[in-house]
C-alpha cells in the first residue's frame, strides 16, 4: 500500500534524477498540495489530480519534443485529472486536455512551452475561457496556436504573450485572431517576440491591433521592426501611423523611439491630447 509521508505538504519542488526516483513520488502526493513543479512526468502523475485533489499551481518542465503520442496522452491526462487548477505551465496540449482547462473557472493563467503540435479538428468545440487573464507560449514550433485561437474565447484576457518561429502567413493570422477571441475589451499587455523573422511591413500588421482599446503596453520584437514615422515615399499610407496608433490606445503610458530625432515628428505632439495617461517619452 501506497501512502505519503508527508500528508500535510503544502508545496513540492521535484529537482534531481527524477527518472531514478519516480517510483517514489508518491510518498510526496499529498492530499493538501496547492503547488507542485515536475521536471518530466512519469506513470505516477496520470492521477495527479485525484490524489492532490486542491492542486492550484502545477508546472511541468518535461521536453518532450519528439516524444511519443503516449506521453503527450500522459500530459492530457495528468492535466485533465486537475479539476481546480489557478496556474498552469507545461508542453503544450491536446485538444481533450484544452477542452479540460475551457471548462476551470478557476484557471487564470497558462504558460506553454516547446512543440506546438496540430490539435485534433474534430475535438475544437471548447467552453470559454472564462477567467484567464494570461496566455503565455513559448515555442520553437507555433502549429497548432492559431487553430487553438480560432477556436477559442478569452472575455477576461489581459496579457497575451508569443516567443517562437512563424511563418509568414502564421505571423499575420496571429495579429488577426488575437482580435476575434473576445479580447478586444480587456486585453492591456501584448508581448510578441519572432525568432529568425524579420516584418516587411509592421504598420500593416500592428494595425490590426488598433482594435485593443485597453491596451497599456506593447512590445514587439520582429528582428527589424521598423516603424516609418517620417514622409518615407516608400511607404506614404504610415506618414501619420503614430497619431493614429496612439488615438487608438489612449491608455499607453510611456512611449519610447530608437531613433532620438523621432521624438520631434509633428505626429508626436498631435498625439498629446489623445493619450491622457501619458507620462514618459525618451529616445535612446
Amino acid at each position: 500500500m501506497k501512502i505519503c509521508v508527508f500528508p500535510r505538504l503544502l508545496s513540492l519542488s521535484y529537482k534531481g534524477c527524477f527518472n531514478a526516483d519516480s517510483q517514489r513520488l508518491y510518498l510526496f502526493l499529498s492530499p493538501t498540495l496547492r503547488r507542485c513543479v515536475l521536471p518530466v512526468l512519469h506513470s505516477e502523475t496520470k492521477s495527479l489530480g485525484t490524489q492532490c485533489a486542491v492542486v492550484e499551481d502545477l508546472c511541468v518542465w518535461d521536453p518532450i519534443d519528439g516524444q511519443t503520442a503516449d506521453h503527450f496522452a500522459l500530459l492530457s491526462d495528468t492535466v485533465r485529472s486537475c479539476k481546480k487548477l489557478v496556474a498552469l505551465c507545461c508542453p503544450p496540449l491536446n485538444s481533450s486536455a484544452w477542452k479540460h482547462l475551457s471548462d476551470l473557472h478557476t484557471l487564470l493563467t497558462v504558460e506553454i512551452h516547446g512543440v506546438f503540435r496540430p490539435l485534433d479538428g474534430n475535438h475544437l468545440k471548447f467552453a470559454p475561457f472564462l477567467n484567464i487573464t494570461t496566455l503565455s507560449f513559448d515555442l520553437k514550433i507555433a502549429t497548432g496556436l492559431i487553430t487553438l485561437l480560432q477556436h477559442s474565447e478569452f472575455p477576461s484576457l489581459k496579457k497575451f504573450e508569443f516567443l517562437g518561429r512563424m511563418s509568414s502567413w502564421e505571423v499575420e493570422h496571429l495579429f488577426g485572431v488575437l482580435s476575434q477571441c473576445n479580447t478586444r475589451r480587456t486585453l492591456e499587455h501584448i508581448d510578441i517576440s519572432l525568432r529568425w523573422y524579420t516584418v516587411q511591413d509592421p504598420c500593416t500588421l500592428i494595425r490590426q491591433l488598433f482594435c485593443f482599446t485597453q491596451l497599456q503596453a506593447l512590445y514587439l520584437s520582429f528582428c527589424d521592426p521598423s516603424v516609418y514615422l517620417d514622409n518615407d515615399p516608400v511607404y506614404p499610407d504610415d506618414n501619420d501611423f503614430l497619431l493614429e496608433a496612439m488615438t487608438s490606445w489612449p491608455h499607453i503610458p510611456s512611449l519610447q523611439f530608437r531613433d532620438k530625432s523621432a521624438n520631434r515628428h509633428p505626429g508626436v505632439t498631435a498625439a498629446l491630447p489623445e493619450c491622457p495617461d501619458w507620462h514618459t517619452l525618451c529616445s535612446c
